[in-house]
């Protein structure tokens, strides 16, 4: 008996379907948590941003020989952006590390100068931060050191209109970096000098912010 031409042609088809490959589905992936940011706070047209240099490689292109991690000393790479169109000046001298020691000691960093990063640099370590007690030397180490880090750092004051000012803070946290998981960077004098008006400060807060 000779099946219906349109039965048989189903049937043909329904065969070529049952032994064709399936594709297979990749299984839903979860959503990554994005990166963490840089750490930022913006008012009165200026905002500053701020990450911590807390790996060695991230130093070669400034310190291609020995850089500050290595020492103990950390880098916060800085980024004052002005969108005024009045000049603002930052007291960089004023600018303080707020760290977390313990439960019953807190401490208020300053930021190196270059000539205090080449001579801790040179020194080496120590255990407390609050004890060690830059000299000046005169070496050619040492002037190669004090050079690089002047370059690398943040050479004037004032942030023009529209415009930034970047560089490296120094700070020396004695290779206790897990101070970072705590600090803030504290900014207490900004002054918009067309106005001849002080901003309110800045502080921010390094715990989960970016760091390269």
């Amino acid at each position: 008996m000779r099946l219906p031409t349109f039965a048989f042609i189903l049937f043909f088809f329904s065969s070529l379907l049952a032994g064709a490959p399936r594709t297979l589905q990749s299984p839903p992936t979860a959503a990554q948590a994005p990166p963490p940011a840089p750490a930022s706070e913006s008012h009165n047209g200026l905002t500053i941003t701020a990450v911590p240099w807390t790996k060695a490689e991230t130093y070669k292109a400034k310190f291609p020989k020995k850089n500050p991690i290595s020492s103990g000393i950390v880098a916060i790479h800085t980024i004052f952006q002005n969108d005024t169109a009045e000049t603002m000046r930052v007291n960089i001298e004023q600018i303080r590390l707020l760290v977390t020691l313990s439960d019953d000691s807190r401490q208020s960093l300053e930021p190196l100068s270059p000539d205090d990063v080449a001579t801790i640099m040179l020194k080496g370590k120590m255990k407390d931060p609050s004890r060690r007690s830059p000299l000046r030397g005169n070496n050619k180490d040492w002037t190669d050191l004090q050079t690089r880090a002047g370059d690398a750092g943040i050479t004037s004051s004032m942030v023009p209109p529209h415009g930034k000012l970047e560089g490296l803070l120094y700070f020396d946290l004695a290779g206790q970096f897990d101070l970072l998981d705590t600090a803030r960077l504290y900014i207490p004098e900004v002054t918009n000098i067309g106005q001849g008006s002080s901003l309110l400060y800045f502080e921010l807060e390094l715990a989960h912010s970016a760091r390269q």
